[in-house]
């Protein structure tokens, strides 16, 4: 029987609890079998930026997801030594796991970019893609027609609660201020513990 199993990509600098309530959704309107949470080794469009060591980063998600069975970390961006392609982790999830249908979940920014992708017409035969979007929010049909163009097959789910972000939680600690409510307790203290973002205003 073919397995459903959502993957959720990003930075998670840090992983917060949006991310959670997100795949949360997903998991529930599309029936998944489970989701796999996915860290980005070194994002090829953040080589710009201050990005949070890979090995933390892990460890965060690890924590996060601690008590939620349905919900696991795949390490294999981390793996992989180089610049890291969604197309290329797919491949490798598809080829190791022939009996699973993959759901890939993004934001409506990244959604709307698919076709500059690597290797865009090859990434749409690989995974079913889902948008997450606020209620209410509409997405233009010329975009969503080229999107089609390209193969790529995907839905649309509204979520609710999506309005926190990693930038906001690195201001914050940033500022002195409280995370509390926008990231998982162990996280929390994770970063605490590990003065992580304290002294940077890297935004």
């Amino acid at each position: 029987m073919q397995r459903r199993v959502g993957v959720l990509g990003g930075t998670f600098d840090p992983i917060h609890n949006a991310h959670l309530l997100c795949a949360r959704q997903a998991f529930d309107a599309l029936g998944l079998d489970g989701v796999l949470f996915l860290p980005a080794a070194t994002p090829v469009f953040k080589k710009d930026q201050n990005v949070t060591a890979p090995d933390m980063r892990r460890e965060m998600c690890a924590l996060a997801l601690e008590g939620m069975p349905e919900f696991s970390l795949c390490t294999l961006e981390l793996e992989r030594e180089g610049d890291t392609y969604t197309v290329d982790t797919l491949e490798q999830l598809t080829s190791a796991n022939p009996d699973t249908t993959y759901y890939f979940i993004v934001g409506m920014d990244a959604f709307l970019t698919l076709p500059q992708w690597k290797d865009a017409k090859r990434l749409s035969k690989l995974a079913e893609f889902v948008c997450v979007t606020r209620p209410g929010f509409s997405l233009d049909v010329d975009m969503l027609n080229s999107i089609e163009a390209y193969g790529f097959r995907f839905q649309i789910l509204e979520v609710d609660g999506y309005d926190i972000s990693s930038t906001d939680i690195r201001r914050r600690v940033a500022q002195g201020k409280s995370i509390a409510n926008m990231v998982p307790e162990a996280v929390c203290d994770y970063i605490a513990e590990k003065k992580l973002y304290a002294l940077s205003q890297d935004v």
